[in-house]
């Protein structure tokens, strides 16, 4: 079998999105042992990378196109939807196959025997504004052009502001052969969106979120003892993920591009101060999106903000991860705190899969669904109708419960996870 895999990629700075490429190969190659595996996205140029889990090295290709101003450029993703249309307008099939051929990213599609969309798991939205909507459904066209078996992978689907996003939506929906959501509610909402017409049986389906089976790797150099050593440090350690994006964007006036009640910044500075206040508790900030300092949306600068913020007050007690690690370390690192409290999705579920009880600051509706599908729904604090003070008793009563949440997911983990390594098998 030979898939081409869309919305994944191991280029990304979000360890979110190489934690969805990493787990859906993983999914791909457990119930189809020689998969072969294409990344199909945006980029220079192409390249053939040696991607490494805990079970095998899998060579993956990495078909870059460009999305530019420049319509001109040889691998501009325009020039490829022309040459697919192009091809059905041709009405004797060798010269369909000729013309597929001669470009290097249809041809990868020509060969594929199924095209699976993931689209960085919550893109399926204009939430994000129109242009990124755009860049993730344009090669689901081109695959639906080619008469390709389209599936989409476990995602959130929605919130859509605009009509014309909502019509691109409806139609992607209806034409694709199978439509996976990671939450109960998504099955309803692309219900709502494909109307009767697309209600096909079978064809919508739940499945829990890939990386919930992502592997956890310890990484060769990670030395900080507050995680890695809990004989000198026998306090609770409690992880602390802070989103650049919001913190950035989250705050007064701001705030209005996410609807948050509260300040972003006065609600993590909160709800650190009162783990911090709490007796025998330790802290460490964990990013999970990295990039440049000009990277308004990295997770770093925040981090080290509110470290520079605290440390003074909370010598001892308050720690920085401070490295930049992989999707599979991240994970491992996660795995070592007795309580998380995280702004990103995927830093959530890198804890939660490790039965780390949770608590997700949520700032859109895709944080309650996947909690739900769990049976963690009780674990979110909706930053669109939580103040800092709610937020602060919400996490405080999480902390409380901790040991009662962790036995529940020890309980709910292994037929999760092996869900979601049946995926492709079920395909």
């Amino acid at each position: 079998m030979r898939f081409c895999f869309l919305g994944a990629t191991f280029s990304s700075y979000n360890m979110g999105c190489s934690a969805l490429a990493a787990s859906a190969i993983r999914c791909a190659r457990h119930c189809f042992h020689d998969a072969e595996i294409v990344l199909l996205n945006y980029g220079l140029s192409n390249t053939t990378i040696y991607y490494q889990n805990a079970h095998e090295i899998v060579p993956i290709k990495c078909a870059n196109m460009r999305l530019s101003k420049n319509i001109f450029v040889r691998n501009h993703i325009v020039s490829v939807l022309i040459r697919a249309i192009l091809s059905r307008l041709v009405p004797y099939s060798p010269w369909q196959k000729a013309i597929l051929s001669g470009n290097y990213y249809t041809n990868q599609l020509l060969h594929s025997d199924a095209v699976c969309s993931i689209a960085g798991g919550d893109s399926f939205s204009d939430i994000y504004g129109m242009q990124r909507f755009v860049s993730i459904v344009l090669p689901q066209f081109i695959a639906l052009i080619m008469g390709k078996p389209l599936v989409l992978l476990p995602q959130t689907y929605g919130p859509f502001k605009g009509i014309l996003a909502r019509c691109i939506a409806r139609f992607l929906l209806r034409h694709a052969t199978i439509a996976y959501s990671r939450d109960h509610s998504g099955i309803a909402e692309a219900k709502r969106i494909v109307g009767k017409k697309g209600t096909a049986k079978g064809r919508l389906r739940f499945c829990y979120d890939v990386a919930f089976v992502l592997d956890a790797i310890k990484p060769q150099n990670f030395s900080s003892p507050i995680v890695s050593n809990s004989d000198v440090h026998p306090s609770v350690r409690v992880g602390l993920n802070i989103s650049g994006l919001l913190y950035n964007e989250g705050c007064a006036p701001e705030r209005t591009r996410f609807d948050l009640r509260d300040d972003y910044r006065l609600v993590i500075e909160k709800v650190s101060r009162k783990l911090l206040e709490t007796p025998g508790v330790t802290v460490t900030l964990v990013p999970h999106v990295f990039g440049e300092k000009q990277n308004h949306q990295a997770d770093p600068p925040a981090c080290l903000a509110l470290y520079r913020l605290l440390s003074p007050n909370y010598p001892g007690r308050i720690f920085i991860i401070a490295d930049i690690y992989n999707q599979h370390e991240l994970k491992y690192i996660i795995g070592q705190f007795d309580f998380f409290v995280g702004s990103r999705m995927h830093a959530c579920i890198a804890a939660l899969s490790q039965s780390v009880p949770t608590v997700g600051l949520a700032y859109s509706k895709k944080f309650a669904g996947v909690f739900e599908s769990i049976g963690m729904d009780t674990m979110v604090s909706d930053l669109r109708t939580n103040d800092a003070t709610d937020t602060v008793r919400f996490v405080d009563d999480a902390f409380a419960r901790r040991e009662e949440i962790k036995k529940v997911l020890n309980d709910a983990m292994p037929d999760i996870k092996k869900t979601v390594l049946e995926l492709f098998c079920d395909l």
